[in-house]
């Protein structure tokens, strides 16, 4: 899979803020921004984060998200912003953030699922989006599927390659339209350089595949044979707990349980949703493993 993102060619040299630049999914985008020719900044609470980002030529202020001044300041002038909701919530500055900068158009991902209001972990995320929307604030939601990361997140690859299983905590024989932050990382950056930005919300989907289909495929690559099994939540939860504690543990238990309960979301879009295929996502990143 191939996305072009279009490099500027009117001589002007473009600034983009892009939340969370060093991570998982803001790394891509800021590398194709800069790919095109574009200057990148960003907001980071450690001094030691800022030195690193400056290595790669993006200005950084120190200041936390909840500083929504420092925020403010690091928006000025910018051409465009990307959003995305961290792992550790925050979902309430991000808001705040996009009220204060109403003139800069900004795409948000969502990093997952929207179930219905009051559905467990997700419910900060299911207000932004929606608070979003209804104050037509000039913002393009992304709403991911499944990352393909998460897969050798929650069961690393040594592991399989030991046991010859590829455990997951997600039914195993459902088909999911699975994505990488490489593609929705240059997906959001061809948005923000062609200004295709429009207040709504996108399914960013992936080809198909259940993770019996990704086993088969490890299975290829490994030279061996690889089983898909499903993790029950409770064995998956004790499995992690050694390392990350008895809480978090239970906390990411409650996150796919809570995927689980509205596993059509990783299938299609839903109601009031446009739709934006990325065709077969799970090819590329498999040759990223071998």
């Amino acid at each position: 899979m191939t996305i072009t993102v279009t490099s500027l060619s009117n001589g002007t040299r473009r600034n983009y803020f892009v939340f969370g630049a060093r991570g998982t999914q803001g790394r891509p985008i800021a590398r194709a921004l800069q790919a095109a020719g574009a200057s990148v900044s960003t907001i980071t609470r450690a001094q030691d984060s800022a030195a690193a980002l400056a290595t790669d030529g993006i200005n950084a202020m120190v200041a936390p998200l909840s500083h929504t001044a420092a925020v403010a300041q690091t928006l000025v002038g910018v051409n465009g912003a990307f959003w995305h909701v961290p792992t550790t919530g925050g979902e309430e500055h991000i808001l705040t953030s996009l009220r204060n900068s109403t003139s800069v158009p900004a795409v948000l991902s969502t990093s997952g699922i929207l179930p219905p209001v009051g559905d467990g972990p997700f419910a900060g995320v299911t207000h932004l989006a929606r608070a979003v929307l209804a104050e037509r604030l000039q913002v393009c939601v992304l709403r991911p599927t499944m990352f393909l990361e998460d897969i050798v997140d929650t069961c690393p690859l040594n592991e399989v390659r030991v046991t010859g299983v590829l455990r997951y905590p997600l039914p195993i024989d459902v088909p999911i339209r699975w994505v990488t932050a490489s593609a929705i990382g240059q997906h959001a950056a061809e948005r923000l350089l062609t200004q295709r930005i429009h207040a709504g919300r996108i399914a960013v989907l992936g080809d198909p595949y259940t993770v019996q289909d990704i086993a088969l495929r490890l299975s290829a690559l490994m030279k061996r044979e690889i089983r898909a099994k499903h993790w029950p939540l409770d064995e998956y939860a004790a499995s992690i707990a050694t390392r990350v504690g008895r809480p978090a543990a239970d906390a990411t238990a409650a996150v796919y349980a809570c995927i689980a309960r509205n596993i059509e979301q990783l299938q299609h879009a839903a109601a009031g949703e446009m739709e934006h295929l990325l065709g077969d996502c799970v090819r590329p990143w498999l040759k990223t493993l071998d």
